[in-house]
């Protein structure tokens, strides 16, 4: 059998007992450099040891031919052969899609669905993925899978959204955190109010916009959710979706759209600006039901503009129930056209929407990376100003160097943070022309503007890295502060 190391099982573990605060860490998705691969006896070593103790079972596995017979041993002997004492599962699995059609050779789906239907006595954390986010449920051919063999009396969080989840399942009822497909969710939707212990869901994989038309979701009071996240490629979705009442006032809401799929399919860039615009009254109108109970306790905003995202978000001091951030964010990917007139309408009016029903934002984390645009950067320039200006009450200010030169370009004219006390850089990224100065000089110019203008900065903080220039200059500047920092936001 083959002891191939790039597989498979990242961490198998004998547990006892594990508190809500390590649920909560792994409901994050663990980035591939950090996996560990195991060997046959390595895995059976564990298992021989934990004798009948709980399992938690968490990593990736692939379904490269040349792995076959390791990944049948981790689903059999394994995942099959130790179901009823797996406590804890969080799993992706992945296609090599270079050799694979996936919709042929789908692990995940025909391969754990005889595992997944059985019962579960003791599992009380269900985590299950299809790596490149694909959804399997053409699969089933309009069926659910019978998960668990609707005997999970411990489940409290389950996300499966590749795979088809049947409404009637009664391990509904006591989950905190339900994970689905949009694809589900008009189905499932109806069921929710008998969720009394549902405090956050998230709708993923959303490809289908015609879903909603076909039966819109209903106006639920009951349910007191505290997170909804929305996931997927159509942004016609989050009206029906956000203007339901099944949600608290200050619920952290979560907003994650790859718009490439619907520019590529649906009439594009015209037709992805029509979807923007008719989005833009439930995105404001959702957040300012998040302002309304949080406005004074934000920590931090931060707000993203390159040639593919859009990103706004605020986050506050405060964690929910599961151990959350509580927050508001928006990601829009690869919208295409980034500064074109019509598409940054939406974008600054939300911005501007947002940042005006806040108390006057303090702390900002900004970034522009002017470097993308070289053929255009006297439009880009002109163009972030307008985002700058939103932001007077600044004391606070986190960007890269390439973000600092459309500060500069937006101070020829005006005073950019004229509040402004810290300064933070994250990183020297612009491509600086020959100067004395060296690769300090446009934050140096800044410095002195504010000098001039009767506005000093008093603290200024970089990140430290290998590729970090002489700091020198900036340690010699009257009634400033210099200090670096460990590399992260």
């Amino acid at each position: 059998m083959p002891q191939n190391d790039h597989l498979l099982l990242s961490r198998l573990q004998a547990l006892a007992y594990r508190p809500p605060l390590f649920l909560s860490h792994l409901g994050a998705s663990h980035p591939r450099d950090e996996l560990t691969s195991m060997k046959y006896e390595g895995v059976e070593e564990i298992l021989s040891r934990s004798r009948d103790a709980p399992l938690w079972v968490g990593g990736m596995i692939t379904a490269e031919r040349k792995f076959s017979d390791k990944r049948q041993f981790i689903i059999q002997s394994v995942i099959g052969a130790n179901w009823e004492r797996i406590q804890y599962f969080k799993v992706s699995a992945q296609f090599d899609v270079r050799q694979h059609d996936w919709r042929r050779a789908p692990i995940g789906a025909c391969e754990f669905q005889s595992v997944f239907e059985r019962a579960a006595p003791i599992l009380r954390s269900f985590d299950f993925e299809e790596m490149y986010g694909r959804n399997f449920a053409e699969l089933f051919a309009g069926e659910r899978m019978n998960f668990f063999n609707d005997n999970a009396p411990h489940l409290r969080y389950f996300s499966a959204a590749c795979l088809p989840t049947s409404s009637s399942a009664p391990w509904l009822g006591q989950l905190r955190h339900f994970g689905t497909s949009v694809n589900d969710v008009a189905d499932i939707m109806p069921y929710l109010p008998s969720m009394l212990a549902l405090e956050s869901f998230t709708a993923e994989n959303i490809t289908f916009e015609e879903v909603f038309r076909r039966a819109p979701p209903p106006q639920l009071t009951d349910l007191k959710l505290e997170r909804i996240c929305i996931e997927g490629y159509f942004i016609n979705v989050c009206p029906p979706l956000l203007t339901g009442t099944y949600f608290r006032d200050g619920c952290s809401v979560i907003l994650d759209m790859d718009c490439n799929y619907q520019i590529r399919e649906a009439r594009g860039h015209d037709y992805l600006w029509s979807a923007l615009e008719g989005a833009r009254s439930s995105i404001c109108s959702s957040f300012d039901r998040f302002a309304k109970v949080h406005r004074f306790n934000v920590q931090i905003v931060k707000f993203e503009l390159s040639k593919t995202l859009f990103f706004f978000g605020c986050r506050t001091h405060l964690l929910d129930n599961l151990g959350n951030p509580i927050e508001f964010r928006i990601r829009i990917e690869n919208q295409c056209q980034p500064f074109s007139g019509r598409t940054h309408e939406v974008f600054r009016a939300i911005v501007d929407h947002c940042n005006s029903t806040l108390e006057p934002i303090t702390s900002l984390v900004i970034d522009f990376p002017a470097q993308s645009y070289p053929s255009d950067w006297e439009g880009i320039r002109t163009y972030v100003s307008t985002y700058i200006s939103f932001f007077s009450s600044v004391k606070h200010l986190t960007l890269t160097e390439a973000t600092l030169h459309c500060v500069l370009a937006y101070s020829a004219n005006n005073v950019a943070f004229p509040v402004l006390e810290t300064l933070t850089m994250t990183a020297f990224d612009y491509p600086q022309p020959q100067s004395a100065e060296g690769p300090l000089l446009s934050v140096l110019q800044f410095l002195r503007d504010r000098s001039l203008l009767g506005t000093p900065i008093k603290d200024f903080i970089y990140h430290e890295s290998k590729d970090l220039p002489d700091m020198k200059d900036l340690y010699g500047i009257a009634g400033l502060s210099v200090r670096g920092v460990a590399h992260g936001m």
